[in-house]
C-alpha cells in the first residue's frame, strides 16, 4: 500500500511541474476599411502588428495593385498600397499576404467598380390588329419613372418590377398602322430614351422585290404595266411578260411575245382577255408618218394576238398616245381608253360582242375629247374608264399643276366637265400617273401611284374612297422610301442609273376573301410590290 501510495504521489508531482500551453502568435490587423476608391490611390496604408519580423506581398499575379514595404521588424507595422484607377464596372480584388514566423494572416483588398448609370428598353412592340397585349422588358441600374403618351387613349400601361404591359382592348380600324411612345426618365441627364409601342394596322406591306434582280432577263427602261390573270399577277417588259405569283411576288414564269410585238400596254378585263398595245409616237411631218396605236387581244399568252382596235396618232396632236385601259368584258361590251399627250386628249373605244366598229386607219370610230391638264407625254397621264360604257364616267389622273384625281361624270351626254376629287400632295418631283379605280363592297376605291422621277423622291401609294364622286376620303398613304435601301448620299442602292428607266408606274386592285390587295411598281424606283388591307 505504501509503494502505490508513493507512486500516486510522484505522478501528480511531474504533472504539477508541467509549464502551461500558449496560444500561436497571430498578426493582427488593425485597419477596418479595405476598399480601394474607384479612382485608385497611392497612399492608402494597411496597418497590423507583428509578433516577429515580417514580409508581406500580393499574392496573385497583376498589374494594376502593390504595396510599399515588403518587410518590416516585429511590433506595429503598415504597408502602403498603390492600386490603378479601374475603368471597367465590375469590382476586382487581391489578396495581400502577412507572413511573421509561422503567423500567416490575408488580407482582400477590393477596389469598386465604375459606376455608369444604364437604362434600356428591349425592342420596339407590337400588338395586332385585333387588340392584345404585349410586354417591354427594361434592364437598368438606376431608378427611373416609365410615361405613357397621355394622347395614346386606346393604349393603356400597367408596370410589376422592370416589366411593363401594354394592352390594346380594341381593334385598330385605320389602314395605317398606330404607334405610342413610352418615354424613360431619371435622375442622369445623359440617361433615358424612349419605345414604342404599336398596334398593326388594316394595311400591311407583304411583300417588295427589285425586278432587275429578282426576275432574270427583266430589262430596264420600258413602261412598267400590271394586270391580274387568273391565279398571276402579270408584270410587262418590252416583249416579254412576267407571270408573278401575287402571294410571295415569286417569278413563275416568263412569257416572250411574237416577233415585232412590244408590250407597251398591259391589262386584262374582266373577262379575262389580255389586252395589250404599243405606245405610238406622233410625226410632225405629217400624218402619214404618224404612228399607228395598236391594240391586240390574248384569251392566253400562249394564244396568237387578235387585233382589236387601231388608231392613228394623227388624230390628235401629242408626243404619244398609250397608256390603254380597259372595263368591262370585250365579248360582252367594254370600255377602252388610252391618253394622247401634250394635246391632252382621252381616247376611248366602245367594245361590243369583242368588236370595235373599224376603218383603215382608226380614224372616226373612237371618241375623243380633253382632260383637265396637259401632260408631255403619254406616261404621264392615265384615264381609266368608270364602267363598261362611257356613260358611266373617267377618271383621270396626270403630271401637271394641280396634279389632282379627277372624275368626268358623263364625257358624252352630259359633256366633258371635270371635278377635282382630290388632291395627291405632288409638288412636281412624282410622277402621279398611275390609277386603278375598283368597287368592292358596295364602295368605290381609287388607288393612285406618285412615281419616282428623281432618286431623292420615295414614290408613294394613295388609296382613296371615292365612294362620293365629289369629295373623295384619303384611307391610306404608303411610302415606299421606308423600305428602300439607301447610300450614304441618299441616293437609291437599287435606282436605276440616271433615270434612265423612265418615270413610270403602275397600280393594281383586287377584292381578296380577307380584304384587298394593293399591288405596285416603279420602273425608276426598281421595285415591284404590295400591300394588303384587311
Amino acid at each position: 500500500m505504501k509503494k502505490i501510495a508513493l507512486l500516486l504521489i510522484a505522478a501528480v508531482a511531474a504533472f504539477a511541474c508541467q509549464k502551461p500551453a500558449t496560444e500561436a502568435p497571430e498578426i493582427t490587423v488593425k485597419t477596418t476599411d479595405l476598399t480601394i476608391p474607384v479612382d485608385g490611390t497611392e497612399d492608402m496604408v494597411v496597418a497590423f502588428n507583428a509578433p516577429e519580423a515580417w514580409t508581406a506581398a500580393i499574392k496573385e499575379t497583376q498589374d494594376w495593385c502593390s504595396i510599399a514595404p515588403s518587410s518590416g521588424a516585429a511590433g506595429d507595422a503598415s504597408v502602403t498600397v498603390i492600386a490603378l484607377e479601374n475603368e471597367a464596372e465590375e469590382e476586382r480584388s487581391v489578396t495581400l499576404v502577412i507572413t511573421a514566423g509561422a503567423a500567416v494572416k490575408e488580407v482582400v483588398l477590393t477596389q469598386e467598380a465604375v459606376f455608369i448609370p444604364r437604362l434600356a428598353a428591349s425592342a420596339p412592340a407590337y400588338i395586332p390588329l385585333a387588340g392584345g397585349t404585349t410586354t417591354v422588358e427594361v434592364t437598368a441600374n438606376v431608378e427611373y419613372t416609365a410615361t405613357l403618351d397621355p394622347a395614346a387613349t386606346w393604349l393603356t400601361m400597367t408596370q410589376e418590377g422592370n416589366v411593363l404591359t401594354f394592352t390594346a382592348a380594341t381593334a385598330n380600324d385605320d389602314f395605317a398602322a398606330r404607334s405610342a411612345t413610352v418615354t424613360f426618365a431619371t435622375d442622369y441627364e445623359e440617361v433615358g430614351g424612349t419605345v414604342t409601342v404599336s398596334q398593326e394596322g388594316r394595311a400591311t406591306l407583304t411583300w417588295t422585290k427589285i425586278p432587275t434582280l429578282d426576275y432574270a432577263n427583266y430589262a430596264a427602261g420600258s413602261p412598267v404595266r400590271m394586270a391580274m390573270y387568273g391565279d398571276y399577277l402579270l408584270l410587262a417588259n418590252l416583249n416579254k411578260v412576267f407571270a408573278i405569283n401575287p402571294a410571295d411576288g415569286s417569278l413563275v414564269n416568263t412569257y416572250t411575245l411574237p416577233e415585232g410585238f412590244v408590250c407597251h400596254s398591259l391589262c386584262v378585263d374582266e373577262g379575262g382577255n389580255i389586252l395589250v398595245a404599243n405606245n405610238p409616237a406622233y410625226s410632225w411631218s405629217g400624218a402619214d408618218l404618224c404612228e399607228i396605236l395598236y391594240v391586240y387581244t390574248l384569251k392566253s399568252l400562249a394564244d396568237s394576238p387578235r387585233l382589236l382596235l387601231k388608231y392613228s396618232t394623227a388624230n390628235a396632236w401629242c408626243a404619244h398616245t398609250g397608256n390603254v385601259r380597259v372595263e368591262g368584258n370585250i365579248d360582252e361590251k367594254a370600255v377602252v381608253t388610252a391618253f394622247a399627250s401634250a394635246s391632252a386628249y382621252w381616247v376611248a373605244w366602245e367594245v361590243v360582242n369583242g368588236e370595235v366598229a373599224d376603218d383603215q386607219n382608226g380614224w372616226d370610230v373612237f371618241k375623243a375629247n380633253t382632260v383637265p391638264y396637259a401632260p408631255g407625254d403619254s406616261n404621264w397621264g392615265c384615264v381609266v374608264p368608270n364602267g363598261d360604257e362611257l356613260a358611266d364616267g373617267l377618271w383621270f389622273v396626270g403630271y401637271k399643276e394641280p396634279y389632282g384625281l379627277n372624275f368626268c361624270a358623263d364625257p358624252i351626254n352630259a359633256g366633258n366637265t371635270w371635278t377635282s376629287v382630290a388632291e395627291t400632295g405632288n409638288n412636281g418631283n412624282w410622277n402621279t400617273a398611275a390609277l386603278a379605280v375598283e368597287t368592292i363592297g358596295g364602295k368605290d376605291y381609287a388607288l393612285v401611284m406618285a412615281g419616282a422621277f428623281f432618286n431623292y423622291a420615295d414614290p408613294y401609294l394613295l388609296l382613296f374612297d371615292v365612294t362620293d364622286k365629289s369629295a373623295a376620303t384619303q384611307l391610306y398613304k404608303l411610302d415606299l422610301g421606308m423600305f428602300a435601301a439607301r447610300n450614304a448620299d441618299w441616293s437609291l442602292v437599287n435606282y436605276v442609273d440616271g433615270g434612265t428607266a423612265g418615270a413610270h408606274s403602275d397600280v393594281l386592285v383586287n377584292a381578296t376573301a380577307n380584304g384587298i390587295n394593293m399591288y405596285f411598281a416603279d420602273a425608276n424606283f426598281n421595285m415591284i410590290g404590295c400591300v394588303t388591307i384587311k
